[in-house]
C-alpha cells in the first residue's frame, strides 16, 4: 500500500460533482446523484417541470389545431426529438480530474467509459480558473479552464461556483496556480442561499 492510500480521504458530494481530497491528491468526479440536499430541492424540481410541461403542451396544442400548421407540429416535435438526443450525448460525454501534487490528469468518459487520458506535469499547467464555456437563455455553462503548452484545456463541464471554489481551494493547495476573484466569497455566499430559495436559481 503507498502512503496515499492511507491518507483520510474528505468526501464532498454537491452541485452534481463528487469531490474527494487528501493531503496529496484531489480527484473530481461528475456524479448526477451528487446534489446538495437542500430543504426545498424536490419542491423546485417539481416547479420546474411542471412550468416547462404546461408551456410545452400549450405550444404543441396550438400548433396541432390548424391545418396550416401541421406542418409545423411535425418539424416541432422532430426537432425536439433532435434536441432531446443531443443533450443526453452531452450529459454522456464527461470529464473528471486527478491531481497530485506533481501532475494533473484529465480523463474524458463517454457512456462511464474511459476514451481518452491526458497527463499535464504540474510545472507546465497554467493558471487554472472557473470560467465559462457558452451561454444561452437557459444559463451559462461553466468548468475549469487552463492552458498547457498554448493549448487551452476545458474539464469539469457543469460546474458551479460554489464547488469551483473549493476545488480551486485544493489544487491552490496542492502548489497549482489558480485565479481565484476577490469577490468569490460573496459570491459562493449568494449561490448557496439561492440554493436553499424555493424559487432560488430557476428563471
Amino acid at each position: 500500500m503507498t502512503n496515499s492510500t492511507l491518507e483520510p480521504v474528505e468526501t464532498t458530494s454537491s452541485g452534481g460533482f463528487r469531490i474527494e481530497s487528501s493531503q496529496s491528491r484531489l480527484e473530481v468526479t461528475k456524479d448526477r446523484k451528487a446534489f446538495a440536499p437542500t430543504k426545498h430541492a424536490r419542491l423546485k424540481l417539481i416547479v420546474r417541470a411542471l412550468i416547462l410541461a404546461a408551456f410545452g403542451f400549450v405550444i404543441l396544442m396550438d400548433l396541432a389545431e390548424s391545418d396550416t400548421n401541421r406542418k409545423l407540429f411535425f418539424i416541432a416535435v422532430v426537432g425536439a426529438i433532435f434536441l432531446l438526443r443531443y443533450l443526453f450525448a452531452r450529459r454522456q460525454a464527461e470529464s473528471k480530474i486527478v491531481c497530485t501534487r506533481n501532475s494533473l490528469q484529465v480523463i474524458h468518459l463517454s457512456r462511464g467509459k474511459v476514451v481518452e487520458t491526458s497527463t499535464f506535469p504540474k510545472d507546465k499547467v497554467g493558471p487554472i480558473k472557473f470560467a465559462e464555456f457558452s451561454a444561452s437563455r437557459s444559463g451559462a455553462n461553466c468548468g475549469l479552464l487552463f492552458v498547457v503548452e498554448g493549448r487551452k484545456v476545458k474539464v469539469l463541464s457543469g460546474l458551479e461556483l460554489v464547488e469551483a471554489d473549493k476545488i480551486l481551494k485544493e489544487l491552490g493547495r496542492l502548489g497549482y496556480q489558480v485565479v481565484r476573484d476577490v469577490g468569490m466569497p460573496m459570491a459562493v455566499e449568494m449561490a448557496l442561499e439561492r440554493r436553499n430559495a424555493i424559487f432560488g436559481g430557476w428563471l
